[in-house]
């Protein structure tokens, strides 16, 4: 028996139908598959950029503490010097005079 030609026709648009459906829900599928890949590398990725700037920010608030730290001591030192220097001065002979004798001089020398 012999089917007529809108019936083939009919039949071809069926398999093309049913092919395309097919390939969009492939595809559908694959992109929704890298889409999730894609975003999870994404976070695993920015995670680990997180972990690396909190990392380099306690790394520099350690470093600035230490700095903080070696300044205080330097001031401290300075500061010895100064009352040092002070009191060395008031002892020195001369020491109402308007000039700087040349001990004082020496002194302050010593504290740059």
């Amino acid at each position: 028996m012999r089917l007529p030609l809108w019936a083939y026709g009919l039949l071809l648009g069926a398999v093309l139908a049913a092919g395309w459906a097919a390939y969009a829900h492939i595809r559908a599928e694959g992109y929704r598959e890298g889409f999730a890949v894609a975003e999870a590398d994404c976070e695993a990725e920015r995670q680990k950029q997180e972990t690396a700037n909190r990392n380099a920010i306690d790394a520099a608030n350690k470093q600035l503490l230490e700095r903080a730290d070696e300044l205080m001591k330097k001031e401290l030192q300075l500061d010895d010097y100064v009352k040092a220097n002070d009191l060395l001065a008031a002892e020195a002979p001369g020491a109402d005079g308007k000039c700087l004798p040349a001990g004082s001089v020496r002194r302050l020398n010593t504290i740059r």
